[in-house]
């Protein structure tokens, strides 16, 4: 089940199937709303979904709301989305339900924890670990984790749950305060989403000129409500390389 909102009206919950299209989602709303859906955009996380995507690859959460906004005809925001999707690619790139920013909190300088991640790969050789390293990450990140979901990366302190769980992250417009913004990019470091000013986008919002991304967290363990938001632990990331804690050595 997936949360719509229209044009910024009430979310309205529906029921697809995964397998469900983007152009079968735009049906259902164009049907509802009296127009056509070929003009409808559809906007999750910070980015345009393509029609031709199915609601699975989009990575959409239990409970996850969706906007569909129907831009004027002509509009600057019209056009800059359509320059976007045209450029083909670009749409993969910095999924925030993909993001990955474990790297920029390692700090590669340190000589404790080098020795100790490098210990962690059974002590191959360069040559060795150059042909292996990458598979490895994959499987790791492909293996289930103990409470946490496969591809999740962020962990959050939850106030109702009152301990430390899975998050996921989210923009909005910093103006409006809506979810409602197309990024330009995807954030590539932790000091993207935590300074302010460093990610611009197109809000979408009817009469909305903002073009600051705003980023939040939210937890991933049970549905929130707009305004739910929890707190970023951006220094606790999962352990994909299996390294044991230098305490109890166990493996966690």
């Amino acid at each position: 089940m997936i949360v719509l909102r229209y044009n910024l009206g009430p979310g309205v919950a529906v029921e697809l199937q995964e397998e469900s299209s983007v152009a079968e989602l735009k049906e259902v709303v164009g049907s509802q709303q009296g127009v056509r859906p070929e003009n409808l955009r559809v906007l999750f996380a910070g980015r345009e979904l393509r029609s031709t995507a199915t609601l699975q690859s989009c990575d959409l959460p239990e409970q996850s709301t969706i906007h569909v906004v129907l831009p004027p005809s002509g509009s600057s925001c019209l056009l800059l989305l359509q320059e976007r999707l045209a450029k083909g690619g670009q749409e993969e790139q910095g999924r925030l339900t993909r993001l990955d920013l474990s790297s920029s909190r390692l700090p590669s300088t340190s000589s404790g924890l080098a020795v100790i991640l490098k210990g962690s790969d059974g002590g191959r050789g360069d040559g060795e670990e150059q042909g292996g390293g990458e598979e490895v990450t994959e499987e790791a990140q492909a293996a289930p984790l103990k409470g946490v979901r496969t591809r999740n990366t962020f962990f959050v302190h939850c106030k109702s749950c009152s301990s430390v769980q899975p998050g996921k992250l989210r923009v909005r417009c910093r103006r409006c305060r809506q979810t409602t913004l197309t990024l330009s990019r995807g954030p590539s470091c932790w000091d993207d989403v935590l300074l302010r000013g460093r990610i611009h986008g197109v809000c979408q919002s009817d009469g909305c000129q903002g073009n600051e991304a705003e980023f939040y967290m939210k937890c991933a363990s049970h549905p929130t409500s707009d305004d739910d938001h929890s707190v970023a632990l951006d220094l606790i990331m999962t352990n994909s390389r299996d390294v044991p804690c230098i305490a109890c050595t166990d493996v966690m």
